[in-house]
């Protein structure tokens, strides 16, 4: 039996039902519920050393700021996973987890311009580290039943 309604096509979802989510659906669905920044270091924060966001000792990162190295990751990292999520958003979000850290200091200010400020000092040599160490993490995890030939295949630029 076809699940068509010429007529009423609205009513398809309704009467036979939604086709089921794919596993990638359902971990979309899961990571969209997240809402604050500390759900997202609790959510994939053991992927990630910290010493891969540490403040530096010299340069860029190396000042202490409300905008540090660790809460600019996490804020672009939760911008670019919830779609839709615009910058005023994000500040929001690093208020509320300043708030959460440190109850007697202030929210700082609403503006985004800090925000723009931090991601232009996020290197792209700390997000391809990132990279590299959950690409060395994941490789490390994948069974010898599952290698081409008992090899590791690699891409164009390895």
């Amino acid at each position: 039996m076809p699940n068509s309604t010429p007529f009423f096509q609205g009513f398809s979802s309704i009467l036979f039902g939604r086709p089921a989510l794919s596993g990638l659906q359902e971990k979309l669905r899961e990571v969209a519920a997240l809402n604050t920044l500390s759900d997202f270091f609790e959510t994939f924060g053991f992927l990630i050393p910290d010493a891969l966001l540490r403040r530096r000792s010299a340069g860029a990162n190396s000042r202490q700021r409300r905008f540090t190295l660790h809460v600019t990751f996490w804020a672009f990292l939760a911008q670019t996973l919830a779609p839709e999520t615009s910058c005023r958003d994000v500040v929001r979000k690093v208020q509320a987890w300043w708030l959460l850290r440190a109850p007697k200091s202030s929210a700082g200010s609403s503006s985004t311009a800090a925000n723009t400020k931090a991601r232009q000092r996020l290197q792209p040599e700390t997000i391809r580290g990132i990279g590299d160490h959950l690409i060395d993490r994941l490789e490390r995890r994948v069974p010898h039943s599952q290698l081409w030939l008992g090899r590791r295949v690699c891409g164009g630029d390895q």
